[in-house]
């Protein structure tokens, strides 16, 4: 997988609305799910490390009215091609493609970024710090940008521009 097909599976994360306003919920995953392949070394997360984070992180930035889910971003990343969970085989999905956050704890779930994205990214720091700006700009104004990344711990990679 090249860097502009990656780079458009990522475009094309649209984030839910709610009364008109963006739900944050992919793209704090995405960026939590950043920190933790570059920074930290690890590409796959289980869904209660990612439940607990993401949990936090929506607290303070989810302005949309919409729940603090955590499971469906989690589950549903996997149907924008860049997002494989694992120890889901016998998880049942429901008849809108969501699954029950229980499941998910209950068979110890892992995700993360596919292995060919991930390798792209720990390859091509430019492409990391395109995808940082492309989820922040998807859901936050620019005044809330620099609070996020402090947030999730991911100023270290934007530094390095």
């Amino acid at each position: 997988m090249d860097r502009d097909e990656i780079i458009c599976r990522f475009k094309k994360i649209k984030p839910s609305k709610r009364y008109g306003v963006k739900a944050p919920h992919k793209q704090l995953l995405v960026l939590f799910s950043l920190k933790k392949l570059i920074l930290d070394g690890i590409r796959l997360v289980t869904y209660t490390e990612a439940d607990k984070r993401l949990m936090e992180l929506l607290e303070k930035f989810n302005e949309s009215g919409s729940t603090k889910n955590t499971n469906e971003p989690f589950w549903r990343l996997k149907y924008d091609e860049i997002w494989e969970v694992t120890n889901s085989e016998n998880i049942p999905v429901n008849s809108k493609g969501g699954v029950n956050k229980g499941d998910l704890d209950e068979y110890n779930v892992n995700g993360g970024f596919l292995e060919e994205i991930a390798q792209a990214f720990q390859n091509d720091e430019t492409l990391v710090i395109e995808i940082i700006h492309m989820m922040l700009y998807k859901v936050f104004p620019e005044s809330k940008h620099n609070k996020v990344i402090q947030t999730v711990g991911i100023q270290s990679l934007i530094n390095k521009q």
